[in-house]
């Protein structure tokens, strides 16, 4: 699979971790919002933006691996995943408005 749509898995309370393939390449705004059980995500080298709320409130979340293809962070992508701790945001990345907000290692 090359995507995952806009709000593919949007307030799925059971889905607890992702594995993309590796040729995933886009990732829809607001896919995985509201995933209150995910607690892990490795996105794959060639994805070079989370778009806005991408995985906005998704409280259970811990495990964040970027790749180092990363460009873009959208607008609140990671807001609100409070559990999420030691995110290596690769250098030269953009970050959008309010990206990790909430997030308390950040």
């Amino acid at each position: 699979m090359e995507s995952v749509g806009a709000h593919a898995f949007s307030g799925c309370g059971v889905l607890r971790c992702v594995e993309f393939s590796e040729k995933l390449r886009r990732i829809g705004a607001r896919a995985f919002e509201n995933c209150t059980a995910l607690e892990e995500i490795r996105i794959p080298e060639g994805v070079e933006e989370i778009p806005e709320r991408a995985f906005y409130r998704c409280h259970s979340l811990t495990d964040i691996r970027l790749p180092s293809t990363l460009k873009m962070i959208g607008r609140e992508a990671f807001a609100f995943c409070r559990g999420a701790s030691g995110i290596q945001v690769p250098e030269g990345v953009q970050v959008g408005e309010r990206a990790f907000y909430g997030v308390s290692s950040m």
